[in-house]
């Protein structure tokens, strides 16, 4: 009987493809070899804003935001009119949600957070240096956390604290120079208050989970500078850098939202606001 195999063993014919056909493969082959890798460009300009790191530089910073919203399409407007924010696809979300320059990094989300839950508001993520570490302090500490995994832009995993706020933690590339700790211009995160049903028992677990350090009701040595509230609201309320507070709060009345008359305080102009869709926020204008 033949081996079928045989047919293996039997000399190479040469073939003579399609001239034109052999050209477009070439060059097809060619552009392919020789292009750029998109993703290391792509992340250069995300990881940075003029040589400031745009995901912290320290463990506890914050790394990213993830602001919770039921219409995607009307937060880029209203965000877009009242802060002057463009949007671009990100390296996981691709629908165009991702925050152009703003520090910290900021994408819109539609979806569940790390707790299962649907989050109308902020969700933090913050960078540590040791992730595996760092997942053993918020499980040691009362939290939940997942098995860190990899992602485009670094090792993250999910996690929840002991009072139920969900949170990530990223292990990211070395990053730049260090950002301000209330932003540098307008549209940059200026400050966070994180609400906790018991605000000792959230200080105690951040500060052993991440090594906070609060003065004055406020983390020092952090970017942004976060305080801790009590109150029914879980979660976390941003404070957005503008240069007209006025302005501004004819802006966010203008798009649909509500908007208190500025006040003055001792660290800013400020004045509270909700967007069209029912999320609160305040907007900063500090001392020139």
């Amino acid at each position: 009987m033949t081996d079928p195999l045989d047919a293996l063993r039997s000399p190479i014919a040469p073939v003579d493809p399609d001239p034109e056909f052999a050209a477009a493969l070439r060059e097809r082959v060619l552009h392919a070899l020789l292009a750029a890798p998109p993703q290391e460009e792509a992340m250069t300009d995300v990881l940075l804003r003029d040589g400031l790191s745009r995901n912290g530089t320290r463990t506890g910073d914050v790394s990213y935001i993830s602001v919770g919203l039921p219409d995607l399409a009307r937060g880029r407007a209203f965000y877009g009119a009242v802060l002057g924010w463009t949007f671009a696809p990100g390296q996981v979300e691709q629908a165009g949600n991702q925050v152009n320059d703003v520090i910290p990094q900021v994408g819109l989300w539609s979806g569940p957070q790390p707790g299962g839950r649907l989050v109308h508001g902020a969700v933090l993520a913050y960078r540590v240096d040791d992730l595996t570490a760092a997942v053993a302090a918020v499980r040691g500490h009362g939290g939940t956390a997942g098995e860190p995994r990899r992602e485009p832009y670094g090792l993250v995993a999910d996690c929840v604290d002991d009072q139920g706020i969900d949170f990530y933690l990223h292990e990211l590339p070395p990053p730049g120079r260090p950002a301000p700790d209330n932003g540098a211009v307008a549209g940059d995160v200026s400050y966070i208050t994180l609400f906790a049903p018991d605000v000792g028992a959230a200080r105690a677990f951040y500060g052993a989970a991440l090594g906070w350090r609060f003065e004055h009701g406020s983390t020092v040595g952090t970017a942004p500078m976060i305080g801790i509230g009590g109150g029914d609201d879980l979660g976390a309320m941003l404070c957005f850098r503008v240069d007209d507070l006025e302005a501004a709060v004819v802006r966010v009345r203008d798009a649909g939202g509500t908007a208190g008359e500025p006040a003055t305080r001792p660290y800013a102009l400020e004045a509270d606001c909700t967007d069209d869709q029912g999320t609160r926020f305040y907007l900063h204008q500090f001392a020139s």
